[in-house]
């Protein structure tokens, strides 16, 4: 069996918002859980509204037609 090289994630990921990573607008992350071994693995943004208007600003401004 070949060498497996373990990914390498950040400890935490934002909102891939307007071609950047940008944080969540309440600060808020939750855990991301390997389904593998049950341990976290990274956070990842927890969303709300205020980051979907953000997002679909961004989407109107790349593609205003």
């Amino acid at each position: 069996m070949a060498n497996v090289t373990k990914p390498v994630f950040k400890e935490r990921y934002g909102n891939f918002i307007g071609g950047k990573f940008v944080a969540p607008v309440k600060g808020e992350y939750f855990d991301n859980v390997s389904p593998v071994d049950g341990k976290v693995f990274t956070q990842a943004a927890r969303s709300t509204q205020e980051d979907i208007d953000l997002a679909l600003d961004a989407a109107h401004e790349a593609f205003p037609s």
